[in-house]
């Protein structure tokens, strides 16, 4: 029984020993995961602060291609007006040259007038072509930033991938 007594007081002391390891090891593991929490949190403050700098350098990026694409447009809308003028002055020499017919009629020569109408009507006809054509280049539709539109729907929505 003494023996009995001795090996229990052993094993007492062997719980004791075990349960004083078992702390001292679960408090080395808590603080260890405690550091591996701060470092996965200093981490995803760096990831949040890259995510903020690269979204900023896209914005700028996206705001020089539509500054790039607006200029290219307006470029454009510069040779459109440039045609339409141009075909308001054909135009406007064609009036003259119908005008200059009729005053012909009227002086009695006729062959001068009918080559004054001709004309009148040729001149006439390539203005009106000319004032279509630039104002097809001036639609809504041709001066749209097309690629700088395309290129932020496809932002949105990797943007909206990678948030999910």
């Amino acid at each position: 029984m003494a023996q009995e007594l001795k090996h229990g007081n052993n094993d007492e002391r062997s719980l004791g020993e075990l349960f004083s390891d078992l702390s001292e090891g679960t408090s080395a593991l808590v603080r260890q995961e405690m550091t591996l929490a701060k470092a996965e949190i200093g981490e995803l403050g760096v990831l949040f602060g890259k995510l903020a700098r690269e979204s900023t350098e896209l914005l700028h990026q996206e705001v020089t291609l539509v500054k790039a694409e607006l200029s290219q447009k307006v470029a454009q809308a510069g040779k459109s007006a440039g045609m339409i003028v141009a075909g308001g002055l054909l135009a406007y020499a064609g009036l003259l040259a119908l005008l200059a017919g009729v005053v012909i009629l009227l002086a009695g020569i006729l062959p001068w007038w009918l080559s004054a109408v001709v004309v009148g009507v040729v001149v006439i006809a390539a203005g009106g072509l000319l004032v279509r054509s630039g104002l097809e280049g001036l639609k809504p539709d041709a001066l749209a930033p097309r690629q700088s539109l395309e290129t932020l729907k496809e932002d949105a929505t990797w943007a909206k991938d990678q948030m999910s």
